[in-house]
């Protein structure tokens, strides 16, 4: 996996136990000893704004359509804050459940971490990731 790139997690599994299909966006590199860290995206709004930007304090990025690859206006959420281990990953890969759709322009990557940094919910580890 490597920064910006849209994942497609075709088993993603919530907390609950529930899975489906879900995109994820990755936010970092990560390594054989730093996880990657990656967030939900939805194309629902669901009580959310829709005008594209920064909402750190309600936890969500905006992106209108359009915007990079996505044809609808996609909320990317910053709750849960998604790690994957290095073992996860390969895991995931040799499940087949997880397959790159696309990648983010730098600056829109750049955009959603500089939100997300003022956000409540990362921890200092994570924003040295």
């Amino acid at each position: 996996m490597k920064r910006g790139e849209i994942i497609l997690s075709r088993k993603y599994k919530f907390s609950d136990g529930d899975t489906a299909r879900k995109f994820l966006i990755v936010l970092n590199e990560g390594s054989t000893q730093d996880p990657h860290l990656l967030l939900l995206i939805t194309s629902q709004q669901w009580k959310r704004k829709s005008n594209s930007g920064c909402y750190a304090k309600e936890n969500y990025f905006v992106l209108r359509e359009r915007c990079d690859w996505f044809d609808k206006t996609t909320w990317v959420l910053f709750d849960p804050i998604i790690e994957y281990n290095f073992k996860r990953e390969l895991e995931e890969h040799f499940k087949q459940n997880l397959e790159t759709q696309a990648c983010l322009k730098e600056e829109t990557v750049n955009a959603i971490i500089n939100c997300l940094k003022q956000s409540d919910d990362i921890t200092p580890y994570q924003i040295s990731l």
